[in-house]
């Protein structure tokens, strides 16, 4: 399965744990954690059946990606540049719940998914 499941009980490395009070509540990372995150969530289920598990690339979570192009398109940055934040910007990592160790995704992969590469089933709509 490629959709990450949401830990219980999360790290110590956890941005929610370490940033949690950072982030006020009229923050722009906070509000997209507290209100489009759980709504990308929900599609989990959706996107999952447009992912094969067996075909050979390391899997991405769609729900990851669809927030990443989310918040790429919010700062307005290029493919390189959403990437770098990931790894390096604590906000992303927050608004995304992601570790604080996470490495991000090549910058290709987004670019493959603008241009229109990446098809999916017509049947299932996400956005």
């Amino acid at each position: 399965m490629s959709v990450r499941p949401v830990a219980a009980q999360r790290s110590f490395y956890h941005t929610d744990y370490l940033a949690g009070d950072i982030f006020g509540p009229a923050n722009r990372y906070r509000l997209f954690r507290e209100k489009i995150w759980p709504r990308l969530l929900e599609l989990a289920p959706k996107l999952e059946a447009l992912y094969c598990a067996e075909n050979g690339r390391p899997p991405i979570d769609p729900v990851l990606l669809c927030g990443l192009m989310l918040l790429q398109f919010m700062e307005k940055v290029a493919d390189r540049r959403a990437n770098e934040q990931v790894v390096y910007q604590l906000g992303w990592k927050y608004a995304l719940d992601l570790d604080l160790d996470y490495d991000g995704v090549h910058s290709t992969v987004l670019a493959t998914i603008v241009k229109g590469h990446w098809k999916p089933n017509e049947s299932v709509r996400t956005w």
